[in-house]
C-alpha cells in the first residue's frame, strides 16, 4: 500500500535516501538549520523522532522506514523535511532532527508520516506507507520531559500500528563551528557467518538525555556505515564520523556519550557487541595521564569475552581479539583544541597536522 503525501503546499526539501542502505548518516547542522531563521522572540529547539513497533512490510527482512515532518500551512501542508532511512528496523530511532523556532503563544500544527521504503525514487507514492500523527510544537513542550509519544493511524489494514514518539532539545547554535573528529577502528574478526563471510559491524554514537526521573535515554547523533572487510592492518576500518559540538553534546563537555558496537542483521533486531559511556571531558582528563586507563565494556560480546576500554598513548593491545580502537581530534573552530579542549584562536580551516590524536582502545 503505497502513502499519500501530505497536499497544498508540500514542497521537496531533504533526501529521506540519505543514509543509504548500509552508508554512514549524521546530523548537518547547517541542513538542518535552514528550516530556522532567527525572528523576534523565538528560541530554537531541536525536534527528534522515534518509532516503535512498526509493523513489518518486507518479506526477507525488516521494514526500513523513514518520516516526513509536515506543517499546516492555510488549507495545506507544507513539507518541512525528512528524516535518514533507517535500514531493517521496526524501532529505528532517527538520527537526523529538525530544528524549528518556537515562540510563546504562537502554535504550530505539525504531521508526521512514516514509511516504509520500497524504492530508490524520493517519490512518497512508491514507498509503503506504515502511518502518521498530528501533534502541536507546545503538545510536546507540555509534556513531562518534553517527549510525546503518539499511537499511528491511519496505516495498512491488518497490521498492528506502532507508536511516533516526539522529543524536543535545547539547541546551542553558539558551537556550531566547533568540529570533532572520530576514528573508529575494529579487530573483533573471528565472528563469521555463514560460508565463512565476516560479520557485518557498525557503530552508533548517542547523547545521554536525562529524565525528571533520573533515568537516562540516548538520543543518536551519528551512524556509521555498515563495515565487512578487513584492511591491511586486519581491522575494520571505519570512515571518519565528523559532527559539531551542538549535534554532539549541545556544546557540554560532561554531557554523557556513548558508543556502541552492533552485528548488522536483517531479518532481526541488530545484535549489540558492547557499548561504552563517556565524555569529551573524560577524554581530556584521561589524555593527561601517563598510565594506561581503562573502562569496562557494558554488554555482551555474544561468543567473545566481555572487554575494556583502554585509553593508551598509541602503542597497540597484546591481545587484538576483542579490540576497537577510536582516536579523537578536535578541528578547533575558535574555542576548543584537541591538546586541551580550552579556549583558542585557531581556525578550522588552520588546523595544523601536528595536532594530537589520542588514542583509545578497547582489549
Amino acid at each position: 500500500m503505497a502513502g499519500t503525501p501530505g497536499r497544498g503546499l508540500a514542497r521537496f526539501t531533504g533526501r529521506a535516501l540519505d543514509g543509504e542502505d548500509e552508508a554512514a548518516v549524521g546530523r548537518e547542522w547547517g541542513r538542518d538549520a535552514y528550516l530556522s531563521e532567527p525572528r523576534l522572540g523565538a528560541i530554537k529547539v531541536e525536534l527528534c523522532l522515534e518509532c516503535t513497533g512498526l509493523p513489518n512490510m518486507d518479506l526477507l527482512s525488516l521494514s526500513d522506514p523513514f518520516a516526513v515532518l509536515y506543517e499546516a500551512r492555510g488549507v495545506g501542508l507544507l513539507e518541512l523535511g525528512r528524516t535518514e532511512t533507517v535500514w531493517d528496523d521496526l524501532n529505528p530511532k532517527f538520527v537526523r532532527c529538525f530544528v524549528l523556532n518556537s515562540r510563546p503563544g504562537v502554535t504550530r500544527n505539525l504531521r508526521v508520516e512514516v514509511y516504509d521504503r520500497d524504492s530508490n525514487t524520493e517519490s512518497l507514492e512508491s514507498q509503503d506507507f506504515l502511518g502518521c500523527a498530528s501533534f502541536t510544537l507546545e503538545d510536546v513542550f507540555n509534556q513531562q520531559d518534553r517527549k510525546l509519544r503518539m499511537r499511528l493511524t491511519d496505516g495498512p489494514r491488518g497490521k498492528k500500528l506502532g507508536f511516533l514518539i516526539a522529543l524536543i532539545n535545547d539547541f546551542n547554535d553558539s558551537v556550531v563551528d566547533e568540529i570533532v573528529e572520530f576514528k573508529l577502528n575494529s579487530s573483533q574478526l573471528t565472528r563469521r557467518g555463514i560460508f565463512g563471510s565476516l560479520i557485518a559491524q557498525f557503530f552508533v554514537i548517542s547523547r545521554c538525555r536525562l529524565e525528571s526521573t533520573g533515568r537516562r535515554t540516548w538520543t543518536p547523533v551519528y551512524r556509521s556505515e555498515v563495515k565487512r572487510r578487513a584492511c591491511s592492518t586486519g581491522r575494520l576500518r571505519f570512515d571518519v564520523a565528523a559532527m559539531n559540538l551542538q549535534a554532539l553534546n549541545n556544546g557540554d563537555l560532561k554531557t554523557a556519550l556513548r558508543i556502541e558496537f552492533f552485528i548488522r542483521e536483517r531479518t532481526k533486531a541488530h545484535d549489540l557487541l558492547g557499548y561504552v559511556d563517556l565524555t569529551l571531558e573524560m577524554l581530556h582528563l584521561m589524555s593527561r595521564r601517563a598510565e594506561d586507563r581503562r573502562i569496562p565494556i557494558e554488554g555482551m560480546f555474544q561468543d567473545q569475552r566481555v572487554g575494556y576500554f583502554v585509553f593508551k598513548d598509541g602503542r597497540m593491545g597484546e591481545d587484538l581479539r576483542s579490540t576497537f580502537e577510536m582516536n579523537f581530534d578536535f578541528i578547533s573552530g575558535g574555542r576548543y583544541t584537541s591538546n586541551n579542549l580550552a579556549p583558542s584562536r585557531r581556525s578550522s580551516a588552520n588546523r595544523s597536522d601536528s595536532a594530537v590524536a589520542n588514542t583509545l582502545e578497547i582489549l
